[in-house]
């Protein structure tokens, strides 16, 4: 594992070479502190400094001439500044090279600022420390406890803080016409931009997840959000060919890839019109007669290159949005994260202790949106999840045959921070493996509400259409659809 001494130095070689921009995006990310070399830190802190004062590129004469205007007279250290300075000239260090270190800087800083953090608290619990000037000593194991909790926090926020797209917008013409004209372009090739769950009236309606959305699937229980999960999932990375990271709590792993599996089973390609039961793989007990079709189904969905990823994590108990955020940040140095599942997030654990359940789920859901809108320096990624419905509003559903926003259990912050929220109610009555569920559309802040979706279920391999059976009307999305776009752009 690299040391905080060689990511300090990767980062400031790749920004030696006139790298304004990653410049930048270092001041954003980094302060001195994160720099243990003294001459490392002496050079971050000149390159902003001497940017600042002559909006020129830092040379090696330059760090002489700052050298002896601060008075460093040893020809020893000025030898050893000259000599670094020459190693980071040399050194060739690639953009996404410099993004991985900048962030190992900072976990690295965390870590350091976890174990003094700990170091301090059994100084306080067997000795007192006094933490403030002016103030009296704290002391006992009450007082220890308090001062890593609040420093743990205040480590995980710090390690949450992320620089997001700003500048002005007048003049990004640019941007604007290439944003617009490649949305234009996959839709004129009957592609989609959003990410759908492959139920046609209600991807048509929201128009697809986008990043930078969080979305709810709200139902009461058993009616099958796992199992929504579970077909968005897979319609995601299949159909689509999108990165999709799916963390399961409440439904096991193993599970949730039988049903990964079974849903795959539906395709038509292979000739399995009810397709391959969840239980069977659960149970080990696939009828004879099926077995070579299973194994049809398996290499394909394992083996196809034009599917996405489809990662499936097992939260680990005690787990937090923040969590979910490390996980994801580092997945996404090894791929394009398109889309977060996960299943759910009020089971997740708040990074604050609250008076009530009830705040703990509100702050729960504000990290969430917040992970959505910045995640990935401001590009932001969607993320759905399931969400239980009250009693009192799965009655008044039964009544009126949709649900409302008023139905979310838990905090009224699940519906003010949601970008789209789906509800499925069950049809009284109907028990076993097909059903029809009433489907609608109870918040969407970029599409329409509906109230009226009949939704086609089969619970045994986990597929939702539409009642008549239609499919989406968009292709599947590649990458290669996109055009040069050079001479739409005045």
């Amino acid at each position: 594992m690299a040391s905080a001494s060689e990511h300090a130095k990767w980062v400031l070689a790749a920004i030696i070479p006139d790298r304004r921009d990653l410049l930048d995006l270092a001041l954003l990310r980094l302060s001195p502190d994160h720099f243990v070399d003294p001459v490392w830190k002496s050079i971050f802190l000149m390159l902003d400094k001497y940017l600042q004062a002559t909006h020129g590129v830092l040379t090696k004469s330059a760090v002489s001439d700052i050298l002896r205007n601060s008075g460093l007279t040893d020809p020893a250290r000025v030898l050893d500044f000259e000599e670094k300075f020459d190693l980071l000239a040399n050194t060739e260090v690639s953009e996404d090279s410099f993004k991985w270190s900048v962030e190992q800087l900072r976990e690295l800083a965390a870590e350091r600022a976890t174990d003094k953090a700990l170091t301090e608290a059994m100084t306080i619990k067997n000795h007192g420390l006094q933490l403030k000037k002016n103030e009296e000593p704290v002391r006992g194991h009450i007082a220890a406890r308090n001062h890593i909790q609040t420093r743990f926090m205040e480590i995980d926020q710090e390690l949450k803080i992320q620089d997001t797209p700003e500048g002005d917008i007048t003049k990004e013409k640019q941007d604007i016409l290439q944003e617009y004209y490649s949305k234009k372009e996959l839709k004129d090739a009957g592609l989609a931009p959003g990410i759908f769950f492959g139920i046609s009236d209600i991807d048509n309606k929201t128009g697809g997840i986008r990043p930078g959305e969080l979305c709810l699937i709200a139902g009461y229980s058993s009616v099958g959000k796992s199992s929504v999960c579970v077909q968005l999932a897979w319609w995601a990375s299949v159909m689509q060919g999108k990165n999709v990271v799916y963390f399961t709590g409440e439904t096991g792993r193993e599970t949730t890839r039988h049903r990964l599996i079974s849903r795959h089973s539906r395709l038509p390609q292979f000739n399995l019109p009810e397709g391959l039961n969840n239980k069977w793989l659960r149970d080990g007990d696939i009828p004879e007669e099926f077995e070579p079709k299973f194994l049809e189904v398996v290499d394909d969905f394992t083996g196809n290159s034009g599917y996405g990823v489809c990662n499936v994590l097992m939260l680990p108990r005690g787990s937090s949005v923040a969590t979910l955020e490390s996980k994801i940040t580092r997945l996404q140095d090894e791929y394009n994260v398109d889309l977060v599942i996960c299943d759910s997030l009020n089971l997740l654990a708040s990074l604050r202790k609250r008076g009530s359940r009830t705040e703990e789920s509100a702050e729960t859901v504000k990290e969430a949106q917040n992970i959505v809108t910045t995640f990935n320096y401001g590009k932001g990624v969607p993320l759905v999840s399931p969400w239980q419905v009250n009693r009192e509003g799965k009655k008044t559903a039964d009544q009126t045959k949709f649900y409302t926003t008023l139905a979310l259990a838990e905090t009224a912050e699940a519906t003010n921070s949601a970008d789209i929220v789906i509800a499925f109610l069950e049809t009284p009555g109907q028990v076993g493996r097909y059903v029809q569920l009433g489907g609608s559309i109870i918040k969407c802040r970029d599409g329409e509400k509906s109230a009226n979706t009949e939704v086609s279920v089969d619970y045994g391999t986990s597929l939702f259409q539409d009642a008549q059976g239609s499919t989406l009307g968009f292709s599947t999305y590649s990458s290669s659809a996109t055009s040069d776009l050079d001479s739409l752009l005045i």
